[in-house]
């Protein structure tokens, strides 16, 4: 073997592991999606965006910045609504589920159970989940200073 056989087998075996620990990569986050099957069997709400009652196939999976992100596909497999969600710490108990909250005249989704990780939706339209939170915290501040 001359010097460029051995260059080209060098190459050759170099682009095969690339190739390798990219698709291992690609398979890693594939794993980490979670989908649930859902049939709502009312009308519904995620923060201004409303639904009709239906079949519906839910998707958590992690994004790069951190957060993790909902998308959900109607029937016809069309992405009708894609959102950031934040972590919460209702898992579900090793059952997948949906959280609505029915006190209003239309049900909105606030909470998204995998069974091993819980997820908080935005729970007011037009409303930012953040500032929502420094409130109530600054609330529960008050409430044990008096």
């Amino acid at each position: 073997m001359n010097q460029g056989d051995i260059m080209k087998k060098i190459i050759q075996i170099v682009s095969f592991l690339a190739l390798v620990f990219v698709v291992a990569g690609t398979d890693v986050q594939a794993q980490r999606t979670t989908k649930i099957d859902a049939n709502i069997p009312y009308d519904f709400a995620i923060g201004d965006d409303q639904f009709e009652a239906g079949k519906y196939v839910l998707r958590v999976r992690p994004s790069n910045s951190g957060a993790s992100i909902a998308e959900l596909r109607d029937s016809k497999h069309r992405v009708v609504y894609e959102g950031f969600i934040l972590d919460s710490a209702d898992t579900g108990n090793g059952k997948a589920n949906l959280v609505f909250d029915r006190s209003g005249s239309v049900a909105r989704l606030t909470q998204i159970r995998t069974g091993e990780k819980g997820f908080a939706l935005n729970d007011k339209p037009g409303s930012d989940r953040s500032v929502n939170l420094a409130s109530k915290k600054k609330d529960k501040d008050r409430e044990t200073k008096n």
